[in-house]
């Protein structure tokens, strides 16, 4: 009775550190593919505004190189407009 006694508890020894071991790996699959999920659209965003931030950039320099309009005040708004009279098209 004794020999047995001390195989069942062996047996269940095994069986508890099976399942503990098998809640580790699910635990941690669910942490490390959380993980992976957060930094891909971390990455997702980054180049999304680094994008929108050179199009900004490109706009910048395309209105420092034009032609430099004055501001002038209409009502409550204040709009650019030019200082010479521009040339109408021939028809």
């Amino acid at each position: 009775m004794k020999i047995n006694t001390l195989f069942l508890a062996s047996e269940n020894k095994k069986k508890s550190s099976k399942s503990t071991s098998s809640t580790c790996a699910i635990v941690g699959s669910m942490l490390g593919g959380l993980t992976l999920l957060c930094l891909l659209l971390f990455l997702v965003l980054w180049c999304w505004n680094y994008k929108k931030q050179g199009k900004m950039r490109e706009m910048e320099r395309a209105g420092e190189s034009q032609e430099a309009l004055r501001i002038a005040q209409v009502e409550e708004t204040r709009e650019p407009t030019a200082i010479m009279t521009r040339r109408q098209p021939v028809i």
